[in-house]
């Protein structure tokens, strides 16, 4: 049963989709196997971005045939379709439900892989919705994978670890996970190893000030002209001081409030977060505005990379820095003074420091229309 990839692990789509489309369509009855292939299939469009309102339907038709069946395990692994097809900006709690059931269901059936995965969804919810709770989940996670001799668990547990002590601020110590789990993901063929490997670097380099380090893997990751491109390289160059540089690269990303090309999906908010922090720092006012109300309604929400691969910090961090450049200092104060609190609450160090220098500074825009180049990128070298 498990060859048909119910698992929340992408594989090569163009490999799997035509495959499990050809086998969902050999027949209409409520089997077990039938549902675990309309699971997977979901999970596949879900996962790699395809057809979100397809993976939908698909996902809930797997759940109908699991309860049809009436097969526990099966039905656990439909909800884990299910929470991969659903991943939106701001449903975190519904998927935290689902999460909850999935634990429920796989410790009854003993399938411990699958709780594993599901311990890790329920920790990347709650770190979502800021719950200092996320922590216990993390390490119930960690016990589960390192019970199991699975080399894609033991790189997702090395990954994780590396989370952990980038949000602690602990810099040697992700210094050194992180190259663990990036060789790990490379020997034994992780799809995503190249892109967690740059998420977890982007937040290493950034407190060290060495951003620019990156750019050559950033460049195979995203080529030269893409949105996730160009704004990775104007925030590098912003972080070296090149204002100019930095505005010519953004080009059509700031050029707002037109729609921009961010994805309704599980990267929506991160992508919002990256264009609010360079719009913020090249004072492109009318993005601003359009980043700032589109950001309001998830001021609650925190911003995670993936499923629980780096923490970019609380949204309300990015409110803070969009109101200061709309010259906006009250809303910007009590913006950062939230963002605080959430990294307080979170042991998120990295990102209290950053909030504490901003609630520091002088949140008036200065004349030149600017975030001043100190706070455009904040920096830390060492340990926190």
């Amino acid at each position: 049963m498990q060859a048909v990839g119910t698992r929340s692990w992408p594989t090569l789509v163009n490999d799997t989709v035509p495959l499990l489309e050809e086998a969902a369509a050999l027949g209409d009855q409520d089997t077990p196997l039938r549902a675990r292939v309309l699971a997977s299939l979901a999970r596949e469009l879900a996962w790699n971005g395809m057809d979100l309102a397809r993976a939908a339907r698909f996902a809930d038709a797997a759940i109908a045939a699991a309860r049809a069946a009436g097969d526990r395990a099966t039905l656990a692994a439909c909800l884990l379709a299910r929470h991969n097809a659903g991943w939106r900006p701001g449903n975190a709690a519904d998927r935290l439900a689902l999460a909850t059931q999935i634990v429920e269901l796989a410790g009854d059936g003993r399938d411990l892989e699958l709780l594993a995965e599901a311990r890790l969804l329920r920790a990347a919810d709650l770190l979502e919705l800021a719950d200092p709770a996320f922590q216990a989940e993390l390490a119930e996670f960690l016990r589960v994978a390192g019970d199991l001799e699975q080399p894609r668990l033991r790189y997702a547990a090395l990954a994780r670890r590396a989370m952990r002590a980038l949000l602690a601020g602990r810099v040697d110590e992700a210094e050194r996970l992180v190259a663990e789990a990036a060789a790990l993901g490379r020997e034994i063929g992780e799809p995503d190893a190249a892109d967690v490997e740059h998420a977890q670097l982007w937040e290493l380099r950034g407190l060290q000030g060495r951003r620019s380090e990156l750019l050559p893997l950033g460049r195979a990751l995203f080529g030269d002209d893409s949105p996730a491109g160009r704004g990775f390289l104007a925030l590098t160059l912003l972080e070296q001081g090149d204002h100019a540089g930095a505005e010519a690269a953004a080009g059509p990303l700031l050029d707002l409030p037109a729609p921009p090309p961010f994805p309704a999906d599980r990267t929506w908010l991160a992508s919002v977060t990256y264009a609010s922090e360079l719009a913020a720092a090249l004072a492109a006012r009318a993005a601003c505005e359009w980043l700032y109300q589109t950001l309001l309604p998830h001021a609650e929400e925190t911003v995670a990379i993936g499923v629980a691969i780096t923490f970019r910090g609380a949204v309300a961090h990015y409110l803070g820095l969009l109101a200061t450049a709309l010259d906006r200092p009250e809303e910007a104060r009590a913006h950062f003074e939230r963002a605080l609190a959430v990294h307080e609450r979170l042991g998120a160090g990295a990102w209290a420091a950053r909030s504490r220098h901003e609630l520091a500074a002088d949140h008036r825009r200065p004349a030149g229309g600017a975030v001043p180049a100190g706070r455009q990128v904040f920096r830390r070298d060492g340990t926190l």
